[in-house]
């Protein structure tokens, strides 16, 4: 009768122990996933964050172009109309001192 209960003891121990084994390694896969995992939410989020600084430069450029050429337009027009006016002095001029000189 002895040997009957210390080898069912042993079985019962023998297989606790098999059974924290299996948990152990249960966990330890568990933990490698969800490293696994966090890693790859990590990663994701810097890519998508790069992303969101190059399309944010990008839009800063093209507003700054966008700005330069606006400028460059205006200053153009301004310097037509200042030339149109130095013509149209000048005609007027012209034309009155031929009246003063009554040619």
């Amino acid at each position: 009768m002895l040997i009957k209960k210390v080898h069912k003891d042993l079985r019962k121990d023998r297989t606790q122990v098999h059974k924290d084994l299996r948990k152990d390694r249960t966990q330890v896969h568990k933990d490698l996933r969800k490293d696994r995992t966090q890693v790859h939410k990590d990663l994701r989020k810097d890519r998508t964050q790069v992303h969101k600084d190059l399309r944010k430069d990008r839009t800063q450029v093209h507003k700054d172009l966008r700005k330069d050429r606006t400028q460059v337009h205006k200053d153009l027009r301004k310097n037509r109309t200042q030339v149109h006016k130095d013509l149209r002095k000048d005609r007027t001029q012209v034309h009155k001192d031929f009246q003063v000189t009554g040619l």
